[in-house]
């Protein structure tokens, strides 16, 4: 009988995973990850991993399964959090449950579980299929699911890890899944909140951060120019607001990514500009902001979004109007590709090799070309991308098939950029709208 490890991190999705595998017959152990240091959370602060830990605990008490815990801060530290902070300061908009799936959970996790725990098998509770092809290959297919379809997450998984991978409830359904929990007894978890965010924020607590704050936030950080004196003395008072509110909250389930950036990054101020160079504020740091985001400029008629960020100059370049031109590119390169099973661009035939691309988790399909060469890939839309960015991950599929993925490094002009005196015509308008639901 074949050992599988179980990664459990006390939700219902890992839970009901573990419930199918003991049905099944499957000699298993569950292990707990601790990703951050407490410590790292600062004075005043807490994390709740502990907690986490107690509640996967009591899972597999209750399942009557054996329960570990492995340690991976300093992995997570070095492979997943010190490469987010280093892409946001060079102006990218990185994504770092991509990379705690493809150096954590499918990495560190997966040596873990052989050296240590003498698994055959590693299950996790991620919505997603693995299949196998005649050559023996796994294949990653999307989950039954598709709204909570998690393959654009495990788009570098390497091909060993996704070999002796398995994912339990990837043929289910959330409500499915809940209905499992609740008939094993489990209607505690089924019924609990689902933690959604960054992977190594999890249910964190920051002093002064919570849900309230991002729409005080959104009033106070972008102050407009003629409140605002382009000094750091200046730039800080939005800090400073936000300190004086001492606002917490045990509970929180979503964090911003540049809020907890202000902890780790220098704030700098810079400019907010239009696409002709007009100034119409400041802001603290070209890193708060990611393309295709709301920027909201006191002052402004319109509202304003976010079409580029130059870091050198720490410069954030606002648009008006979400189907602003100059929010649009048609193509863009990336970094050498991960394929997870074979590279389809030398078994797939003629070249350029036509596939659909998904730029964000449940952006919608779109049909594009891709071209490899030495640097990466040359990828060319069938229609315009809103808010596409380096530091992006483009994952490609093939009707179910999630075939990999890779960085975006550069992007081309704008349509704005390509034609800046011309307003976009009715074909162009009719797909961005019908894209755009």
């Amino acid at each position: 009988m074949k050992r599988v490890a179980i990664a459990l991190s006390g939700g219902v999705d890992s839970l009901v995973a573990a419930i199918l595998l003991k049905r099944s017959g499957a000699s298993l152990v569950g292990v707990f990850m601790r990703n951050w240091e407490e410590r790292d959370e600062g004075r005043g602060q807490r994390c709740t991993a502990e907690a986490d830990y107690s509640r996967v605990r009591d899972i597999c008490a209750a399942l009557n399964i054996p329960c570990a815990l492995a340690d991976f801060v300093k992995d997570y530290w070095n492979d997943v959090f010190s490469h987010f902070v280093q892409a946001y300061e060079q102006g990218h908009t990185p994504n770092p449950d991509i990379l705690c799936n493809r150096h954590i959970k499918f990495s560190a996790l997966h040596r873990y579980c052989c050296q240590h725990l003498d698994a055959d098998v590693i299950a996790t509770g991620h919505y997603a299929r693995v299949e196998r092809d005649e050559a023996g290959k796994a294949r990653l297919k999307v989950a039954t699911d598709s709204c909570k379809d998690q393959t654009y997450f495990l788009s570098q998984v390497p091909q060993v890890s996704l070999a002796r991978s398995v994912f339990p409830v990837g043929g289910l359904r959330k409500e499915e899944v809940r209905e499992i929990a609740s008939q094993a007894g489990f209607t505690h978890v089924a019924r609990r909140k689902e933690s959604v965010g960054l992977c190594f924020i999890g249910k964190r607590d920051f002093p002064q951060f919570i849900s309230e704050v991002s729409s005080i936030t959104r009033q106070i950080e972008f102050l407009p120019l003629h409140l605002l004196s382009p000094s750091p003395l200046s730039v800080s008072i939005s800090i400073s607001l936000l300190s004086s509110l001492h606002l917490l909250s045990p509970s929180l389930h979503l964090l911003s990514p540049a809020l907890i950036l202000l902890q780790y990054i220098e704030e700098r101020h810079g400019r907010f500009v239009t696409l002709e160079g007009r100034q119409l504020g400041w802001h603290r740091g070209h890193h708060l902001f990611t393309v295709g985001q709301r920027a909201r400029i006191g002052g402004q008629s319109q509202p304003l979004f976010v079409a580029g960020k130059d870091a050198a100059e720490n410069t954030v370049t606002v648009v008006e109007g979400t189907h602003h031109p100059g929010l649009y590119i048609s193509s863009f390169t990336t970094s050498p590709p991960h394929w997870i099973s074979d590279n389809p661009l030398v078994t797939g035939g003629s070249l350029p090799f036509r596939c659909r691309l998904r730029h964000r988790h449940q952006a919608p399909l779109v049909d594009v070309e891709l071209v490899e060469d030495k640097e990466g890939l040359q990828v060319t839309c069938s229609n315009p991308l809103r808010a596409v960015a380096p530091g992006q991950y483009a994952v490609f599929y093939s009707g179910e098939e999630c075939l990999g993925g890779a960085c975006i490094t550069a992007t081309s002009p704008s349509l704005w950029q390509l034609e800046p005196k011309s307003m976009f015509t009715n074909k162009i308008m009719q797909i961005i709208l019908l894209q755009n639901g």
